[in-house]
């Protein structure tokens, strides 16, 4: 497995994803047949977000300090409307996110602000969705 493969820009994903692709579609119809819901999420690595965020990790590991393609979550998106199964793509989320820093700058675990941008994406997803009964 190549590490930098999410981070190029000129990447067919279909042909990438197309194992994880038909374990999902596994995972949907077992699930179906059970009755119980599923859904998609995604977020994003801090060199994906901007090019403040995971500042010190990044270098250390070799990145650019650039803001790195998003167009896994594109693909991501594409599969799972054609697929029927619901996705959050938290993306835009830490991309709009006023908190900074939301990863930390050696290792790129979320921050507490990162942790609360993931939690409030997540929740407005599953109400959204009716994935959660409302109280």
């Amino acid at each position: 497995y190549d590490r930098d493969l999410p981070m190029r820009e000129n990447v067919d994903w279909k042909k990438h994803f197309e194992n994880s692709a038909q374990n999902l579609l596994r995972i949907q119809a077992l699930l179906k047949e059970k009755g119980i819901a599923f859904a998609v999420t995604a977020y994003p690595y801090g060199n994906v977000v901007n090019e403040r965020e995971w500042k010190i990790g990044r270098k250390l590991r070799g990145f650019d300090e650039k803001t790195y393609t998003s167009k896994l979550f594109d693909y991501l998106q594409e599969f799972c409307d054609q697929a029927g199964i619901p996705f959050l793509n938290m993306l835009p989320d830490f991309q709009s996110a006023q908190d900074f820093p939301l990863y930390h700058p050696y290792d790129g675990h979320f921050t507490p602000a990162g942790n609360k941008v993931a939690a409030q994406a997540l929740e407005n997803f599953l109400v959204k969705q009716k994935l959660v009964p409302l109280h």
